[in-house]
């Protein structure tokens, strides 16, 4: 009997070990990218700001790879774009630096052109900082939907 329970523990862990490994592969692939380089794509990231000499911008869940990363100020009722950068699908990651592109963004114009260098910011104003993901369309190519922004104020 004894050894009959030695095994059936030995199972149970062995049979744990593989739900995990199961798991960590099922959620890893709901939210994958198209190319074993990008990371997982997410359809929401929440945003953050940390201001200090160079704003540097986060989300959360930082396992998701982003493909747009805009900074915007209004004018007049109108965005005005102060800096841009695009993946190569969602190969962003955070931490990203106001006005460093990424290794992993586009050098050229893809969908949206880079704005570089980026317009300085000025103390005070409101900007926001907006976050987009690539997501497969049925209809053809992927389709950028907005997955995120928050305000900050250098």
């Amino acid at each position: 009997m004894r050894a009959d329970q030695q095994r059936r523990a030995r199972e149970l862990r062995r049979w744990s070990s593989a739900s995990w490994a199961a798991l960590a592969l099922l959620l890893g692939s709901a939210c994958s990218g198209s190319g074993p380089s990008e990371l997982a794509a997410c359809d929401t990231v929440m945003p953050a700001a940390t201001l200090a000499d160079v704003p540097t911008f986060s989300w959360v869940p930082s396992h998701c790879g982003i493909y747009l990363l805009t900074v915007t100020h209004d004018s007049a009722g109108t965005a005005v774009t102060d800096w841009l950068v695009e993946g190569d699908g969602n190969s962003i990651r955070p931490p990203v630096k106001y006005g460093l592109r990424p290794a992993t963004a586009l050098p050229f114009c893809g969908l949206f052109c880079p704005l570089e260098p980026a317009t300085p910011l000025h103390a005070g104003r409101t900007y926001t900082v907006s976050l987009g993901v690539e997501i497969p369309h049925s209809q053809g190519g992927p389709i950028i939907q907005l997955s995120g922004s928050t305000t900050f104020v250098p």
